[in-house]
């Protein structure tokens, strides 16, 4: 299986990632493009013959932006941002099924602010937009979420909420993991690797 756009993940779990901001917001798989639409926090999936279908079928409002998507062999990630830059939380879409779960969150659950119905706070839009650090890229293994936010990485267990900082000094650039290690280059340019078994 070949991703284009942005990522790569072979049926072996290697993947490789572009790495820059708004790498993650369209990629093709098979005879399919998926896309956010950002207007209405939407993952669509195009076919060749342009039908579109709605990937992300969720029945309250979102919890916040819809920044990145990631696939797998059999599943649509996305991860959404918080306006407010609380934390992250990454779902999967069953692409069969359309079923969709929550796979991490870092922050509270959207039930706080009532599925964003009760916001308590409103800011001028362009304000809010200039305080938020956006997620570079983002994918999921069998047990961690890792993503990139400023130049910051980070590994998250997808059994809990914790998040754990591999390295604070990360460069740009494309992302390689195989086999349990994360490959990056450091703010200088240099190759840098993490195994995640020597934890």
């Amino acid at each position: 299986m070949i991703l284009t756009g942005c990522s790569k993940n072979s049926a072996g779990g290697d993947v490789v990632i572009d790495g820059t901001l708004n790498g993650q917001i369209s990629l093709s798989k098979d005879e399919y493009v998926y896309y956010i639409d950002q207007n209405e926090d939407v993952v669509y999936r195009k076919d060749n013959s342009n039908n579109t279908v709605a990937v992300t079928r969720n029945v309250f409002p979102l919890s916040g932006r819809i920044t990145n998507i990631y696939l797998s062999e059999d599943k649509c990630y996305y991860l959404l941002e918080n306006d407010r830059n609380v934390g992250i939380s990454v779902y999967s879409v069953d692409l069969n099924s359309f079923k969709n779960e929550l796979v991490y969150s870092s922050g509270g659950d959207n039930t706080e602010d009532f599925y964003g119905l009760a916001d308590k706070e409103s800011s001028d839009a362009s304000e809010i937009l200039e305080n938020i650090a956006t997620v570079k890229w983002f994918f999921v293994t069998d047990k961690y979420v890792y993503y990139q936010k400023e130049s910051v990485i980070y590994k998250c267990p997808i059994t809990g909420r914790k998040q754990y900082v591999i390295d604070e000094n990360v460069s740009e650039g494309e992302i390689r993991y195989s086999n349990g290690i994360l490959y990056y280059k450091d703010a200088y340019g240099e190759q840098e690797n993490y195994d995640e078994h020597a934890d």
